[in-house]
């Protein structure tokens, strides 16, 4: 069985295709170099799980970190060049804030952008999530 964490990071990513400009250039918890070809692009990772026990079901809050990889151009900046993305990628996540039936609720928590100079200038821009759900204490998967 996988746990619900696990569930909900795969639904992530599916309710992530069609992203504007991204095609299916969507990642999880990528840690290897990205070739030219390979931006823009999405990676989905998690980045901490906190539970709090209730009346026999944990809660639990999930923070998820969508980061944007971009190249800039002559014409836009980085941070212009990744609007139309990050606003894809909002109304997709927030547009079913249960992700499928997978989740309780999904809140925006915070976004920032890095700007660096490569080969050409290149933009990272960061959107994390705050996704409550909820297990049995004794099961992850539940």
């Amino acid at each position: 069985m996988t746990t619900k964490r696990e569930t909900i990071l795969a639904q992530i990513i599916t309710s992530l295709a069609g992203t504007t400009n991204v095609s299916n250039r969507i990642y999880r918890s990528r840690v290897t170099p990205l070739a030219k070809g390979e931006m823009p692009c999405l990676i989905v990772e998690p980045l901490s799980d906190t539970p709090t026990l209730g009346i026999s079901v944990y809660q639990w809050s999930l923070r998820v970190r969508i980061s944007v990889l971009v190249k800039g151009t002559k014409a836009n900046s980085p941070d212009k060049v990744a609007d139309s993305i990050i606003e894809s990628v909002h109304s997709k996540l927030c547009t079913d804030p249960t992700l499928n039936n997978t989740s309780l609720d999904i809140e925006a928590s915070s976004v920032t952008w890095e700007l660096i100079d490569a080969d050409q200038a290149s933009g990272i821009v960061s959107m994390d999530y705050i996704i409550r759900y909820q297990t049995l204490p004794t099961d992850l998967t539940n």
